[in-house]
């Protein structure tokens, strides 16, 4: 858990979680990207094209808007780590704006392909109700 979400429900953040840096305000917008991917689920169980729709528009906003303005927000430090590697902060060996960015572009790719599988099933639940001409 996050210190930021421990200190919200009184509790105290273990010590290794103080390295870890505070929440900004695009990853707690992203974070209400679950609402939409329950009405996803819901959708999928009950073949519902407006639900379906309703998840669509849900992710553009709360998923891939707050992604790439975390990127945004972020591409100052890659510019810094890319200046200067010496003096970057390391996580597990591993340089934190990489990490970053690698999570990034995971969350994009993934938000894009619920999208257009969303996009693809709205689509054929449509043409499921047309009625063929002879």
């Amino acid at each position: 858990m996050s210190p930021d979400l421990l200190r919200l429900i009184g509790r105290k953040s273990p010590a290794s979680l103080s390295v870890l840096p505070r929440a900004t305000l695009w990853s707690y917008a992203w974070l209400v990207s679950i609402l939409p991917s329950i009405f996803a689920a819901v959708a999928l169980r009950k073949n519902r094209a407006l639900l379906m729709k309703q998840y669509i528009f849900g992710m553009v906003i709360f998923g891939l808007l707050p992604v790439m303005y975390g990127a945004y927000d972020l591409f100052g430090d890659l510019r810094g780590f890319l200046s200067n590697r010496d003096k970057a902060v390391r996580f597990y060996g591993f340089p934190a704006i990489v990490l970053a960015y690698v999570f990034l572009t995971v969350a994009t790719q993934l938000h894009i392909f619920g999208i257009y599988c969303g996009t693809q099933l709205v689509s054929s639940w449509a043409a499921r109700g047309v009625k063929k001409t002879k």
